[in-house]
């Protein structure tokens, strides 16, 4: 028994998550109803418990819809959809991202407890940002978002809050 036990977790300690990345570093991730393919948001954090200053976020998608492999984004997904503006708050720290297609709400990455976080208002409230869903309707090439849904946890008392945006 004490084998298998051992052997389950070892197993479980594998396993990649979302594509081999480690979720230490997830920041959120962006699913569609379009397939079940997603982007992923990740810190880059170097030792000292500070961001890459360089590149303190990297997106990529994993595509689940195949092996789950990591993809990296094409140029017209970085430039519209799925691309984002970063700007220093505090170097190192804490930063502010605008995503290109969803520019409504900013969003913060910070470290906390030497944890990366992604902080955005939910429903009024300071919320750490864990997925954001996007509904689209029409065609695969020319998509229309019918709406927006975020999804994360107040930072205060840990309920799980979601809130649905109408596109407009």
């Amino acid at each position: 028994m004490i084998r298998y036990t051992a052997f389950a977790f070892a197993l479980v300690l594998c396993l990649p998550a979302f594509g081999g990345e480690s979720p230490a570093k997830r920041l959120f991730v962006i699913e569609r109803s379009l397939n079940s393919n997603m982007v992923v948001y990740d810190a880059n954090v170097v030792p000292g418990s500070f961001f890459n200053r360089v590149r303190p976020v990297d997106a990529y998608w994993i595509m689940r819809e195949q092996d789950s492999r990591r993809e990296e984004l094409n140029y017209v997904e970085k430039r519209r959809a799925y691309g984002f503006d970063i700007e220093p708050v505090r170097e190192g720290s804490h930063y502010r991202i605008a995503l290109r297609s969803f520019r409504q709400r900013t969003i913060s990455v910070v470290l906390e407890n030497n944890r990366p976080r992604a902080i955005i208002a939910i429903n009024g409230r300071r919320s750490y940002l864990s997925r954001i869903f996007i509904a689209t309707g029409g065609s695969s090439l020319f998509p229309v978002v019918n709406h927006v849904e975020l999804f994360g946890i107040d930072t205060a008392n840990g309920e799980r809050l979601s809130e649905k945006i109408i596109a407009r």
